[in-house]
């Protein structure tokens, strides 16, 4: 049996090592606050990024996009975390 909580975790250091290499600055890794969770923030001098991670161990594109895996109550709380931090 798969430990998808396992596959998460490395899958958010990889994402973000590859951020850093980017030049992005990991200020947060899941953050939480009053009924969301955030699995990534990071910052240039004049951005923020937001990262929801979602682990799959086989991915066919032609069945889901990557965006909608990501419901409209993440996407809300994507917008209202950085008034929270």
């Amino acid at each position: 049996m798969p430990n998808n909580f396992k596959n998460g975790q490395i899958a958010e250091q990889k994402i973000s090592a590859h951020l850093i290499k980017k030049g992005w600055e990991i200020c947060r890794k899941n953050y939480r606050n009053i009924g969301f969770e955030i699995d990534i923030i990071a910052k240039k001098p004049s951005e923020l990024l937001i990262a929801e991670v979602k682990y799959r161990s086989k991915v066919d594109h032609r069945v889901f996009n990557p965006h909608e895996l990501v419901d409209q109550n993440k996407k809300n709380a994507s917008c209202e975390a950085p008034y929270t931090i």
